[in-house]
């Protein structure tokens, strides 16, 4: 008899990377254990000290908080789970929504996560927030500080996707530093983002398709804005800023006279070479963003000490990982005999998996 399965291996283990506090769950379905089990979301941040931990898992009842301010860590098993099948048990996403993240919360974590309405950061100064295998939807991120600032927020091995409007959007007088994307993926139907005032950071390792619409560029920017955009894969028209640098950058169409400046960038390739397989914003998939047999863009990027490494997403050394699967050791394999012990000594082999 063999049984697939993933689930959180032990749960120091789980978050040895974040946090050595207490751990709550949202949505499981075994044994319930009082203190630790909790229906909502919001019960479980009331019940959490500073620096503990909460797991979401799929199908969690009313998966929303109306916000914190202490340092936590929330995990869940990842999305997408029906379309990638083998990777999880569960075939439904850990999805959740948090309205405010408030300043108290600074060094907070979102892992494996579907993040599906609107985040606001909204008094004081917020700082090392992490999106780490997260999918974004419409809509999603609001930076709305009036006034206060934001630094170093990282969003590493994220998914964006978007039907319509933008996952990300800074408030007029909200001043971001430090701003990382590291080895996201963006699709949309439209510009995937609006940075207002004074905003500084690095995008890296990120495949950009089908993020402008309604005559504009993939990303608006308004006031004091400067990207540095390095081994990226761009299809459409790239920001509109004369502050913004791009290096070792692949691009469909032949931007090098229009608002491009920077290093060794490739342009005007035919982007159904590019990817394996479907990028399209209606997919609504992350799989076919690998990059194709032949692509332009093998070996396109430059890491840290100068070595080739392949552009988009799933190039450098922290690919983009399929399904926001956390790095979270998980059983993924049980054999037995029979489904009753039988025999003295009962002979079981198992599988872990890293998920790193």
């Amino acid at each position: 008899m063999t049984t697939k399965f993933i689930t959180f291996l032990i749960a120091a283990l789980i978050i040895s990377n974040f946090s050595f506090g207490n751990i709550f769950r949202v949505g499981y379905s075994g044994p319930q254990l009082t203190g630790v089990d909790f229906a909502t979301v919001s019960e479980a941040i009331a019940a959490a000290n500073a620096n503990d931990t909460i797991q979401i898992y799929p199908g969690a009842n009313s998966p929303s908080a109306a916000g914190f301010d202490k340092r936590l860590v929330f995990i869940g098993m990842g999305y997408l789970l029906d379309k990638n099948t083998g990777l999880q048990v569960a075939t439904t996403s850990s999805a959740l929504t948090v309205q405010n993240i408030n300043a108290g919360a600074s060094g907070s974590v979102f892992e494996g996560l579907e993040i599906n309405q609107t985040i606001n950061s909204t008094s004081g100064l917020l700082q090392d927030i992490t999106f780490h295998r997260c999918k974004i939807t419409n809509n999603q991120i609001q930076l709305s500080t009036a006034g206060d600032s934001i630094k170093n927020m990282t969003f590493s091995q994220c998914f964006f996707s978007v039907n319509s409007g933008t996952s990300y959007y800074s408030g007029a007088n909200t001043k971001i530093a430090g701003m990382q994307f590291l080895n996201c993926i963006f699709s949309f139907e439209n510009y995937w983002g609006v940075f207002n005032n004074d905003v500084g950071g690095a995008i890296t390792n990120t495949s950009f398709v089908n993020c402008s619409g309604n005559g504009y560029p993939a990303l608006i920017e308004n006031g004091l804005v400067s990207i540095y955009y390095r081994n990226c894969i761009l299809e459409t028209e790239p920001t509109v800023a004369n502050t913004d640098l791009y290096d070792y950058c692949t691009f469909q169409s032949d931007y090098s006279t229009h608002y491009v400046s920077g290093t060794s960038n490739q342009f005007g390739k035919d982007f159904t070479t590019v990817f394996s397989g479907d990028v399209s914003a209606a997919s609504g998939l992350d799989a076919g963003w690998t990059i194709a047999s032949g692509s332009p863009a093998i070996g396109y990027g430059k890491d840290n000490s100068n070595n080739s490494i392949d552009a988009g997403a799933y190039g450098g050394v922290s690919p983009y990982k399929l399904s926001g699967v956390p790095p979270v050791p998980a059983f993924y394999k049980l054999t037995a005999p029979t489904t009753n012990a039988s025999s003295n000594p009962y002979t079981i082999t198992f599988s872990v998996r890293a998920n790193n």
